[in-house]
């Protein structure tokens, strides 16, 4: 964990001196969601902008290390499904012309989750399976970005996955909710550096 946190300061230090000695249009962000280390995970974006554009593209990818139990992640819904790997490319679309304040994000899902076996009859955090998560979603967000080019952003969003029916049609043939588990709520805070 404290090679993680000195490796995170160590990159915000070299990228605050190379921008410093070079005057020009910064381009490119890198940020890191500082939350996801609660919950046993890496998170990381990368965003392109478009220069004269209220456009950009990027990444947002995503790692949990550890043990593959449920401790410390989050549990979609209670039926123990969760993420092992984020990969979402996406594009912006800022209501400002300096890339920043309000976006809109389009973004498509490449996700790895894993699921628990919730019977407690048998082996605690007996894994059931792999899933790649394979679709499409949408976030709003608010970004600001300070007078030596650090960035601080919020945004929220839902997104979809069109694969793995079979999985969701078995969660859904033993609850009587009948909740569609294949549509999640997304969050993201992220601080950063523009270069």
């Amino acid at each position: 964990m404290i090679k993680l946190i000195s490796t995170i300061g160590l990159l915000f230090f070299l990228l605050s001196v190379c921008t410093a000695q070079v005057k020009r249009v910064p381009k490119n962000e890198v940020s890191l969601n500082p939350i996801s280390l609660f919950f046993n995970s890496a998170n990381a974006t990368y965003e392109r902008l478009f220069t004269n554009s209220v456009h950009s593209v990027g990444i947002d990818f995503g790692l949990f290390y550890g043990e593959k139990t449920d401790e410390g992640r989050a549990n979609y819904f209670g039926l123990g499904l969760f993420n092992e790997q984020i990969i979402r490319p996406f594009h912006r679309l800022y209501f400002n012309e300096n890339h920043k304040k309000l976006f809109l994000e389009t973004h498509l899902n490449f996700d790895k989750f894993y699921r628990f076996d919730d019977n407690y009859n048998l082996e605690k955090n007996q894994v059931l399976g792999s899933y790649r998560k394979t679709g499409f979603g949408i976030s709003f967000g608010y970004k600001t970005v300070s007078k030596k080019n650090y960035i601080f952003q919020i945004k929220a969003g839902v997104t979809r996955d069109l694969g793995n029916t079979s999985l969701y049609e078995e969660i859904d043939s033993y609850d009587e909710t009948y909740f569609y588990y294949n549509t999640r709520l997304t969050s993201r805070l992220t601080i950063g550096k523009r270069f």
